[in-house]
């Protein structure tokens, strides 16, 4: 899944989103007495003793050292007062007491202060950790040499979009792979106060350069256009641009892109959220743009973009709502001067299932449909007979993730056990190769013209940094183009896969990552990962900082649980609504597998999740709190009852429940992580992580939850609540930023897990 940061990890689009510096509250506050930390420090530092893993020498030569977990403390942390309110909800006959929700009034003097003075304490736990220097030092490496690159086929040319160090984004283009890239846009480029470059789009006369600069956050998003000749924009500006790059008309004489209607339509707040597909002339005010398609105004949330063909005659449309998509198209009619009034051509009767572009050939559309075909399938439709379906490629056992026509062949990745299998087959779905991939990983990006006979596609996996392969589609053979500059070797590491029961008895799948001189027969410090929501695969990907836990000596392990899309819409739909539970018992099992064959121990067994991911962490360590370690949960749907109530919660209703309908309720609070605490009870030691402006997941999720948990701890572990002032959602972007977050979690991680890296006394 490449949608969430985790361990301030650079995500990749889409959304995942992959985004901004540090800040510390209570840095400039002296302590009070209700802040100040009467933790002893020093009754958390532990001394380390030699496991001896393995006669060989280690990675970088040191033996493997795993420290005593600390299991008490002499001294109790004094937590920051917190204030409870006789605040009552009435839930269909039932009364729910909410003491706190006076926290989720963010901007109070009253809440502002109660979060500083939890800052201030969680930063001085953290900065006394005895592995924190380590994990600064080896984030900071990581994350400036891991940046993350996408290679696209932008019309004739090739398009680099990759990240400077500090987070900027930096666009390049070349026109043969052989040849070495020049400078198009970067941070340099566009003043700092303008905003984020998000994408941008050559025209075939390589004049213009469109580019999406992102101002004040993702609804504040603008197309501009510069004319690379006068070295200056053109004074046309359109606001609202939302999801997909900039599509360019063959004769470069226009754009195509989407963008939300004009604000003051619709909404409360003055928003329309609908998305339309504009034609914008050079050159003409974009209040006369032709509108090619609109989405249904019912359809609150959804999204539509658009992508031309390689030809320039055809605009392809996917309107995408929750996991459905239709496909329509629009026939500019002759590219060289092109027409855009016809009437949008329907592809898919509606929306039935996920339908997604792969590509065309003439008048022929290939997509990629769950139609019938709940693990997918290739399609191709003929525009002049739109509902005359023909199968070019059935479902198989294999997941079909992805799929791109490219030099008149079909490039095709499925996932095998959620591991990447790509092949190449010719238009009417005749297998002719299996691409060779570097070992168990995952193959993304994939691009190339439909005429042109070279792919490009990128690779990856837990010990495999990211690299970017050419593929010649012709006779499947790839060429590395690009690879990290990190001096990692993938064989010094051993990634495997295992299955294991959950509590119905369904096989679930895990990854686990570890040294390849760490004794298999040895428990050892392990970070357990889960996700399994919104169809979402948890892929086997290069994060910096798993690796930085793996490469100090720990196991990382990796769950694919119902609710996610690792085996299609089925899989989803068993940990999704009423079925949610499986989902934490999933992740339940995982433990109880990892402990049970040896891997770890419950007093060495952290896990962590972030979103949806964070919901597990707290619904896991609320329901079966004796098997874990550690529990990480970040930016987390903890409050199941009140979600519905803030920002993008409604619209997770579909997946999740509905509290204000009675059966659903039922089940929603039957696992609600805040509902589910109990005085007296040991949880683990707990880091919770959330920012100020995160705009999906409200951040009160968080303050409740670690105001509660604080009240009812009966261990001397702490409880900490981790804020951050920016980074929303998804993290970070920026350098300092991502190695504050990674090093926090991962140095609290290993504290109380018993990790030593580097074989430190």
């Amino acid at each position: 899944m490449r949608c969430f940061v985790d361990f301030g990890a650079v995500s990749r689009p889409v959304g995942n989103s992959a985004s901004n510096p540090g800040y510390h509250p209570a840095m400039n506050l002296k302590l009070g007495c209700e802040g100040a930390v009467l933790l002893c420090l020093g009754a958390f530092l532990t001394s380390c003793t030699t496991m001896s893993r393995h006669d060989a020498e280690g990675t970088g030569g040191a033996p493997l050292r795993v420290c005593e977990p600390e299991q008490r403390s002499s001294d109790h942390i004094a937590y920051p007062t917190t204030p409870t309110r006789e605040v009552v909800d009435h839930f269909h006959g039932l009364s729910i007491a909410d003491p706190h929700r006076w926290l989720e009034t963010l901007d109070s003097a009253e809440t502002r202060d109660w979060v500083a003075r939890q800052n201030e304490l969680a930063t001085s736990v953290l900065r006394g950790l005895r592995t924190r220097a380590h994990f600064v030092e080896r984030a900071r490496g990581l994350c400036a040499a891991a940046t993350t690159s996408r290679l696209s086929r932008d019309g004739a040319r090739w398009l680099t979009r990759t990240r400077t160090h500090d987070g900027a984004r930096l666009f390049l283009v070349q026109r043969e792979l052989s040849e070495a890239p020049w400078h198009l846009l970067g941070p340099d480029d566009v003043p700092a106060a303008s905003g984020v470059v998000r994408e941008v789009s050559l025209s075939p006369d390589g004049r213009f350069l469109a580019y999406v600069m992102e101002a004040h956050g993702p609804a504040a998003m603008e197309l501009r256009i510069r004319d690379l000749e006068q070295g200056s924009d053109l004074p046309e500006r359109i606001p609202g641009v939302r999801w997909g790059r900039p599509q360019w008309t063959a004769n470069s004489g226009a754009l195509i892109y989407s963008r939300l209607l004009r604000p003051g339509i619709g909404e409360a707040d003055g928003v329309d959220r609908r998305s339309v597909i504009g034609y914008h002339v050079l050159g003409t005010a974009p209040d006369v743009d032709a509108i090619l398609y609109e989405v249904d105004p019912l359809d609150l949330g959804a999204g539509a973009e658009a992508v031309l063909s390689s030809s320039g005659r055809y605009v392809v449309i996917d309107d995408h709502y929750e996991h459905e998509e239709s496909v329509s198209v629009v026939d500019l009619g002759d590219p060289r001067s092109p027409t855009p009034n016809s009437e949008p051509i329907s592809l898919t009767r509606g929306r039935r299932g996920a339908n997604r572009y792969v590509g065309a050939v003439g008048g022929t559309i290939y997509l990629r449909t769950t139609l019938d075909a709940p693990k997918g399938r290739v399609v191709a439709v003929d525009v002049e007979r739109p509902q005359a379906w023909r199968t070019v490629i059935p479902e198989s056992d294999d997941l079909l993730e992805r799929a791109r026509v490219v030099g008149g062949r079909l490039l095709v990745g499925h996932r095998r056990d959620v591991c990447s299998v790509v092949r190449i087959f010719d238009l009417e779905g005749r297998a002719l190769h299996e691409v060779s991939l570097p070992g168990l990983g995952s193959a993304y990006y994939f691009s190339g013209d439909e005429s042109e006979p070279t792919a490009s596609f990128a690779f990856d996996s837990f010990a495999h940094p990211e690299a970017i392969f050419a593929l010649d589609v012709a006779s499947g053979e790839t060429t590395c183009l690009r690879s990290s500059e990190l001096d990692i070797g993938p064989e010094d590491y051993v990634t495997e896969q295992a299955f294991y029961p959950s509590a119905d008895g369904t096989r679930i799948p895990m990854f686990t990552c570890r040294r390849r001189d760490a004794s298999a027969s040895a428990p050892a410090p392990t970070l357990l990962i889960g996700y399994g929501a919104n169809g979402a695969v948890m892929d086997p990907i290069f994060e910096p900082g798993w690796f930085a836990w793996v490469e100090a000596g720990g196991v990382l392990a990796v769950a694919n649980l119902r609710g996610g899309g690792e085996y299609g819409e089925a899989w989803h739909r068993a940990g999704m609504l009423d079925k949610k539970q499986n989902t934490f018992d999933d992740f339940i099992a995982a433990a109880e597998h990892l402990i049970r064959t040896g891997v770890t121990t419950p007093a060495m067994l952290a896990i962590h999740g972030s979103s949806n991911g964070g919901l597990l962490v707290g619904a896991a360590m609320t329901q079966r709190p004796e098997l874990f370690a550690v529990a990480l949960p970040t930016v987390g749907v903890l409050d199941a009852l009140r979600f519905p109530s803030f920002t993008a919660g409604p619209r997770w209703a579909k997946d999740m429940g509905d509290p204000t309908v009675p059966s659903q309720f039922a089940w929603l609070r039957r696992w609600s992580p805040l509902h589910r605490i109990e005085d007296g009870v040991h949880y683990p030691a707990t880091l919770i992580t959330t920012a100020v402006d995160d705009d999906i997941v409200h951040p009160s999720q968080s303050y409740k939850f670690a105001a509660r948990l604080q009240e009812a701890q009966a261990s001397t572990r702490p409880v900490l609540l981790r804020t951050y002032a920016t980074g929303g959602h998804s993290g970070r972007a920026d350098l300092d930023g991502r190695v504050e977050e990674m090093s926090e979690r991962l140095s609290f991680a290993a504290h109380f897990t018993g990790l030593c890296p580097g074989g430190e006394e």
